[in-house]
Order: C-alpha cells, then sequence, then structure tokens
C-alpha cells in the first residue's frame, strides 16, 4: 500500500548546491545545529525533520525508512531541487539509502554517518542496544530513555550541556511514532542493493560507536565508489560531539565530486 508523503518541516540556510542533512533515530533537525551554519556559506542546507519527528506532521504510519524516504522525495520536488548532497546519521542513513535507491539521479553524493547497511540485530549487543531502547521507552518513556541515551553517547564531564540537550530534545518525542520507528528499522536491510549505490559513497564512523569500525570500513568497500573516515575518539552523536569536523569533512567530499576530482573525506 502506497503511503501518502508528508510535508516536513524543514529549515533552510544558505545559498548554492543543495546539502540534505537527515538526522536520526529520536532526533530532530536540531541535531545539525554545528554543522549546518558551517556549510551554509557555500551550499543550500535543509535539515528537515523526519515524519513524527521534531515539527514535523506525524503522519499515520509506518514509520519505515522507504516512507521517510518517500517524505524527503516529496520535498526536493515541492522545492524544485533537482539534484543534493545527501547525508544521513543513524537512521538517517538508512533514509538516505532509500532515497539514493529509489532517485539516485537525485543524490549527488551519499554520506552515512555512524549507520550500517542492515540493522536487523543479529549480534547479543546488537540485541542489547535494541532491547534497552524497546523497554525503556515502553515503560520509562521518553525522557528517562533520553536521559539514559545523553549519559551513553557523552559521558565526559565537560559534556554535561550535550546530555542536557538529548534528554530534552527525546522528551518531545511520541512513544508510538519512535517505538514503530524502532521495529521498522529492525526489519530494514539494503545488503542486497548496495551495488545499485553508484554515486560516491562516504561512510563516516566512530572510533568508540556501538556499531563496529570495521563494519563500517567494509561498507565504504561494499559499494562500488566508497570512501571512509573514522573520528577515533567519537561516539554515536558525531553531528553534536564533532560538528566542524564532520562539516570539514563533507565540504571536502562535495568539492571532490564537484570538481571531478579526488574525494577525499
Amino acid at each position: 500500500m502506497t503511503v501518502p508523503p508528508v510535508a516536513l518541516h524543514c529549515p533552510t540556510e544558505g545559498d548554492g548546491p543543495a546539502v540534505l542533512l537527515i538526522h536520526g533515530l529520536g532526533a530532530s533537525h536540531q541535531d545539525w545545529r554545528d554543522v549546518a551554519p558551517l556549510l551554509a556559506p557555500h551550499y543550500q542546507v535543509l535539515t528537515p525533520d523526519l515524519r513524527g519527528y521534531g515539527e514535523s506532521p506525524r503522519g499515520p504510519g509506518p514509520y519505515r525508512p522507504d516512507v521517510m524516504a518517500n517524505d524527503v522525495l516529496a520535498l526536493l520536488e515541492a522545492r524544485d531541487i533537482h539534484q543534493a548532497h545527501v547525508v544521513g546519521h543513524s537512521m538517517g542513513g538508512a533514509v538516505a539509502v532509500e532515497l539514493a535507491l529509489r532517485a539516485p539521479d537525485r543524490v549527488q553524493t551519499l554520506t552515512i554517518a555512524n549507520s550500517v547497511p542492515a540493522f536487523r540485530p543479529t549480534r547479543l549487543r546488537e540485541w542489547f542496544e535494541v532491547g534497552l531502547r524497546l523497554a525503556t521507552m515502553s515503560v520509562l518513556g521518553p525522557r528517562r530513555l533520553g536521559k539514559i541515551m545523553g549519559r551513553r553517547m557523552f559521558p565526559k564531564p565537560e559534556q554535561e550541556a550535550l546530555r542536557r540537550f538529548i534528554e530534552a530534545r527525546a522528551a518531545a518525542n511520541q512513544r508510538r511514532v519512535y517505538l514503530s520507528s524502532l521495529m521498522a528499522l529492525t526489519q530494514w536491510s539494503a545488503m542486497e542493493r548496495l551495488h545499485e549505490l553508484v554515486m560516491p559513497v562516504a561512510i563516516l564512523a566512530s572510533g568508540n560507536d556501538y556499531f563496529a569500525v570495521e563494519d563500517m570500513r567494509r561498507y565504504a568497500e561494499w559499494v562500488p565508489d566508497g570512501h571512509f573516515y573514522c573520528f577515533p575518539d567519537a561516539r554515536h552523536g558525531v553531528p553534536l560531539e564533532a560538528g566542524p569536523e564532520m562539516a570539514g569533512c563533507l565540504q571536502r567530499f562535495f568539492e571532490g565530486s564537484e570538481q571531478g576530482g579526488p574525494r577525499h573525506v
């Protein structure tokens, strides 16, 4: 059954080639607050809230990556944007891949940060990550989950402001939307379609993420034109923890693609 797209809330800044930044599970456009302003002097930067998150309407669901990708595609069409550099973080990586598979001509480059080509849990650690989120959100609710995730992503004493930000942002989440998104994500895989990602693809990993660096490195090897970069000291929240460094990586990658030269990340 075809799910009608919803009109996404999408802050936009800057002018030039389009850059689309897609947030992760339980997040919003605010996660790009340290990345978007650094790209805006050179690009038109779009930071949509996905269906059910931030200031976008919930819509009827389901909250699958392919449904969210259709919403993003409708946004590009409404803005008359024919091609964009597409960046997805965590769950946003799955949405970005679905967009690239569905409308490859729209995606000039694809960047996947802290994300994997299949979210179906197969290892004990992966089942733990899913179970923690399911149990905490179901029993204790979004604010408590945000408090736990904030401590895990930003454990350093000097990161207290980031922990408070994650808790406040999570408190705004709808329990139904989050759980539906999470369950849909655990069924998602693009492993058999990776050869179709013929555009330049950058895979950005973190040294202390719960996604293993070697798994992310293999991701870059599995796509036809893959490039890999690791933030060695970061955890899962790279856009917030290492925003300026991430923005620099993205700009180098975009410029190499636009100029037809080496695409350094």
